[in-house]
């Protein structure tokens, strides 16, 4: 969406959004790259226009992210081999639902143009948003460069600002429009009306049994088509999703209603109470009863 207003500073943009400061911040080469280790909660916000680049992969616990900006509607889950790429001067509403850990790499819109120049590009490409998508490599040099702080000496120092390149040439690559990556990006998955309409759909069943065969229904395909589509999608099986999703609404009736555990259990599949309470610490860490009373006094 392009800005009519003044870009903000994208470090203080992200502290304004994530409502505190990062676990660490880290200038890792000579020309000033900053890296951000950020440890947040759910997250429902708007991030305004910034005048730098953000590019930022995920460590922990896969977590459903959605996008909103110029009437499109983006949706993925954080992976540790997925990226999110935010281009300067670009403005979107954020849909977190969970908990996150994330390093995040502040990238010059200067440098970016003065590398695609050197590379004999003509004209610099547009930058494409990319929201939780997978890219292996892209992940590993933002952990490279996450380790910088680890660096003593003008050797290590002269790899990194080579790795920095190296990142900022692969965005131009993977992530420009009309590049290869963007041509492929997605391919195989589901489509997002697709995706929207299972996940919609199992959110408003989540105490019912539930067959794939239905559920592939809904969109279209077979049984097989249906289930590999949706991990290319999600990176989970349609089963482990829904898991996550009865979860997160156990989650939510546990912070903002006073019903008994093992009622919010039923109401979201679980007949049994001690069933609940183990697949609820599997995934978060704490019984229902340790989540509820944690949490409230946060």
């Amino acid at each position: 969406m392009p800005n009519t207003f003044e870009s903000v500073a994208a470090p203080r943009e992200m502290q304004r959004v994530l409502e505190k400061p990062p676990q660490t911040s880290t200038t890792v080469d000579s020309r000033g790259v900053l890296v951000q280790v950020w440890q947040h909660g759910e997250l429902h916000d708007s991030t305004r226009p910034m005048s730098d680049h953000v590019f930022m992969t995920y460590n922990g616990s896969a977590r459903r992210i959605e996008r909103r900006g110029d009437g499109k509607v983006q949706r993925s889950v954080t992976r540790d081999d997925s990226v999110t790429l935010i281009p300067a001067s670009e403005q979107f509403q954020w849909d977190i639902y969970g908990s996150l850990n994330a390093t995040h790499v502040y990238l010059s819109a200067q440098r970016m143009t003065d590398l695609a120049l050197a590379a004999g590009m003509a004209i610099v490409p547009e930058l494409v948003a990319c929201t939780a998508g997978t890219d292996a490599l892209g992940a590993h040099l933002i952990r490279v460069l996450g380790r910088g702080d680890q660096v003593n000496d003008r050797l290590s120092s002269m790899w990194l600002d080579t790795a920095a390149d190296m990142l900022y040439l692969h965005i131009l690559r993977e992530h420009a429009a009309g590049t290869r990556h963007q041509e492929t990006f997605g391919r195989g998955g589901l489509a997002p009306w697709q995706l929207k309409r299972v996940t919609d759909y199992m959110v408003a069943h989540l105490c019912e049994d539930m067959l794939l065969a239905d559920i592939a229904k809904l969109v279209d395909l077979s049984t097989y088509h249906f289930c590999r589509a949706f991990k290319v999608s999600t990176g989970l099986p349609p089963h482990r999703w829904r898991q996550r999703l009865r979860i997160e609404s156990a989650q939510h009736q546990l912070l903002h209603s006073d019903l008994p555990v093992a009622d919010i259990g039923f109401s979201v599949g679980y007949d049994d109470a001690s069933l609940f309470a183990s697949t609820f610490r599997r995934a978060t860490g704490y019984t229902p009863s340790e989540y509820r009373r944690l949490r409230r006094r946060a």
